[in-house]
């Protein structure tokens, strides 16, 4: 069975890549974990969310979907991302304790992949 910290190591290694695929798993990863504990803050949850909402949106390919659909998503996605920037910096702005660090740093790769 994994910590949370070596989850919150592995998120962070894979937001580093330029993949959407590691992208998702690793907002998957982090949000079980952070999920499970009681009385955390729900704007990093939310946070994850909407990157994970945002990244299929955006990257939904024409070929799966009519035009007309891919169009409604690439609205959804402009609309979406400016819901993360304003989750980031409000996730940015707060203190959580032991896992500041992982939390500060998942947070930043993630306004770098915006």
């Amino acid at each position: 069975m994994r910590t949370i910290r070596e989850n919150l190591e592995e998120a962070i290694e894979l937001l580093k890549t330029n993949l959407v695929q590691s992208h998702i798993k690793a907002c998957h990863l982090v949000y079980l974990d952070l999920s499970a504990i009681k009385g955390f803050d729900q704007e990093p949850l939310a946070l994850l969310a909407y990157y994970q909402a945002f990244l299929i949106e955006k990257h939904t390919s024409i070929k799966k979907v009519s035009v007309l659909e891919w169009i409604v998503l690439k609205f959804k996605a402009f609309r979406t991302k400016a819901k993360v920037k304003d989750l980031v910096n409000k996730v940015q702005s707060k203190s959580f304790g032991d896992g500041d660090q992982f939390i500060q740093e998942i947070t930043t790769l993630i306004r770098k992949a915006i």
